[in-house]
Parts: structure tokens; C-alpha cells; sequence
């Protein structure tokens, strides 16, 4: 990864973490630091930031409220714990995104995923 683009997800993060001391608590800027802890390959990271994120906001959010896209936060915690090796835990991630999710055409690649997570998990128990 270029120097780049790794001190352009720095700020992002930092001005994510200033907006939280701004505004605390709100899922959007905890969705958000996932997002850019995925961008750098950082997984464990990013699935906890995304987890974090399922909570709801109790404060103010009158100012640019992001819509909720839960199917959409499943699948990015499964592609993180795919990239984990946890491939049980991704079967369940996706599978949830599935049941979420209003987009047919959509829905049927998660639930393949899913499928093919099950699969993996399946052929290959932990010791």
C-alpha cells in the first residue's frame, strides 16, 4: 500500500476520533473507523468497530444522520472474519446480512456466501 493512501485513512481515522469527542456515542463514526480499518487490512479492528456500530444513537444526531444499512454491516463483519480464517462466525454474519436485506438480487449472493462459509467451516474443524 502507498504511503498515500496510509496517511490519507490516518487523518480520516483522526478526524473520525475528533468527531466522536464532538458528537460521542453516534454508530455512524463507529461504522465509519471500521470502514477504515478495512481499507488497511487491519480485520480484527474493523469488526469490532463495525460491531460497535449496531447500537443506537441516543444523543442528538440532527446534523447529516447516515441511513442504516444493517444487511450491508453483516456482510462487512463477514468479509472481516473471512479474512480472519473464522470462517463459522462469517457463515453467521453473512447469513444474517441475507435475512436483512431487501435487494433480491443481493440477497441471493449473501445467502451463497453464506453457504459456501458453512462449507469451509464444515471441512475444516477446529482443533
Amino acid at each position: 500500500m502507498c504511503h498515500y493512501f496510509s496517511e490519507h485513512l490516518f487523518r480520516a481515522f483522526w478526524c473520525a476520533d475528533r468527531a466522536d469527542q464532538e458528537t460521542p456515542g453516534r454508530w455512524e463514526i463507529s461504522k465509519l473507523k471500521g470502514l477504515i480499518f478495512f481499507a488497511r487490512k487491519y480485520f480484527a479492528e474493523a469488526a469490532h468497530y463495525v460491531v460497535e456500530s449496531f447500537h443506537e444513537n441516543h444523543g442528538p444526531v440532527d446534523y447529516k444522520p447516515w441511513p442504516r444499512d444493517l444487511s450491508g454491516s453483516y456482510n462487512l463483519v463477514g468479509e472481516c472474519l473471512f479474512n480472519l480464517g473464522i470462517y463459522d462466525r462469517a457463515y453467521l454474519a453473512f447469513s444474517r446480512a441475507a435475512d436483512l436485506c431487501e435487494n433480491d438480487k443481493l440477497k441471493d449472493i449473501l445467502k451463497k456466501r453464506s453457504a459456501l462459509m458453512f462449507e469451509i467451516a464444515k471441512a475444516n474443524p477446529k482443533i
